[in-house]
């Protein structure tokens, strides 16, 4: 079995997918290099997953450790120039949609299928792509609150 965090990022995963998507295909990890027409894409990454003992307020606490597991969804986008003529469009003026599907699937449901407390927005920073100012990804952190057995992390 897999554990409770990685269990947050497939469901992550399956949230944005979901109903139509966000506009671009999710990965959970990606490895290949992106090819030069492939306009957009979003990748699921874990950060730091920090454990602390849960209050022993109750009895329900006992045993129990609260997580708080930050979550990078990085949107990458290129520059997109319209067929017709109009202004181009640079690389955040085309993951800024993205971006706010992201956020709205997210918040839809914050109890991730009821695998989290919480989830909350911890920022937003875009970067472009040194080798290439026609791309760039803007990093979409979350933080997600939820609480696993002080046993066994891959069960609440």
């Amino acid at each position: 079995m897999s554990s409770r965090s990685e269990q947050i990022l497939q469901q992550i995963v399956t949230q944005l997918n979901g109903g139509g998507g966000i506009g671009c295909t999710v990965y959970r990890s990606r490895m290949e290099y992106a090819s030069e027409r492939e306009l957009s894409f979003a990748v699921v990454a874990p950060g730091p997953d920090k454990p602390i003992e849960a209050e022993r307020t109750s009895r329900v606490c006992l045993d129990k450790l609260d997580q708080r597991f930050m979550v990078a969804i990085a949107i990458y986008a290129r520059r997109v120039v319209p067929s017709d003529g109009t202004e181009p469009l640079s690389f955040d003026q085309v993951a800024d949609p993205i971006k706010v599907a992201v956020h709205q699937k997210l918040m839809a449901d914050r109890s991730l299928a009821g695998l989290a407390f919480d989830v909350t927005p911890a920022g937003w920073t875009p970067e472009v792509e040194a080798s290439n100012g026609d791309a760039g990804m803007i990093i979409c952190e979350y933080v997600v609150r939820y609480r696993t057995s002080a046993n066994d992390i891959s069960v609440g």
